[in-house]
């Protein structure tokens, strides 16, 4: 299976602004669409949500570095470690 995304090299010359308003979280993201964004919704108690155009040149680092996060690079990589010894224990009877 192949990741599909839009992301290319020419995105980390494209800026752009983002700009989180005070008490919103960021409820999702979508980083390899051709127009990346970000989604975010209301303080607690309010059903607002909205889409923000995230920069190119932030969507392409974080699609191509783990998310930005080493620690879920890290992650990813133990867990697929672990998942790989317990197939081998498993096929061995162990």
């Amino acid at each position: 299976m192949s990741i599909k995304t839009a992301a290319n090299e020419e995105w980390q010359e494209e800026g752009g602004i983002l700009e989180i308003p005070d008490g919103w979280f960021v409820s999702g993201a979508n980083f390899d669409a051709s127009e990346p964004y970000i989604e975010i919704s209301a303080p607690e108690g309010t059903p607002d949500r909205k889409k923000l155009p995230c920069p190119k040149s932030l969507a392409y680092y974080l699609s191509m570095h783990s998310c930005g996060s080493q620690h879920l690079r890290d992650t990813i990589v133990r867990n697929a470690r672990i998942a790989i010894q317990n197939q081998i224990k498993g096929a061995l009877g162990l």
